[in-house]
């Protein structure tokens, strides 16, 4: 699958890594730590698995490139905050930190 216009921006602009596919996409930030940034699944394709799928192969870059926790936040004032820290917790992140709105979660790998 060829990389979408997105994924090309975030890559070159940004510096991030994404992830996608026909249901959706994950962004990470890769520095000191190994961030995901941004899950966005197509509303046809949520609760279908989709999004485990990437979370899948964000964990196995982050094993590959010697990290050994993962991050991902939340937005309090986000559309569905909730489902979204719901999905972390289901995928075995915990509580790390709070920074003004944002919630922060990690996960050992």
């Amino acid at each position: 699958m060829e990389k979408s216009f997105f994924a090309q921006y975030s890559e070159e602009r940004l510096g991030q890594t994404v992830l996608e596919n026909e249901h959706g996409f994950i962004t990470i930030d890769i520095s000191d730590k190994f961030y995901i940034e941004h899950v966005f699944i197509k509303p046809e394709s949520r609760g279908k698995s989709e999004a485990d799928i990437l979370y899948i192969d964000a964990i196995e870059i982050a094993k590959s490139k010697g990290f050994k926790e993962v991050f991902g936040s939340v937005f309090i004032k986000a559309r569905n905050a909730e489902k979204s820290a719901t999905m972390l917790l289901a995928r075995k992140f915990k509580f790390s930190h709070l920074v003004g709105q944002m919630i922060y979660f990690k996960k050992e790998v």
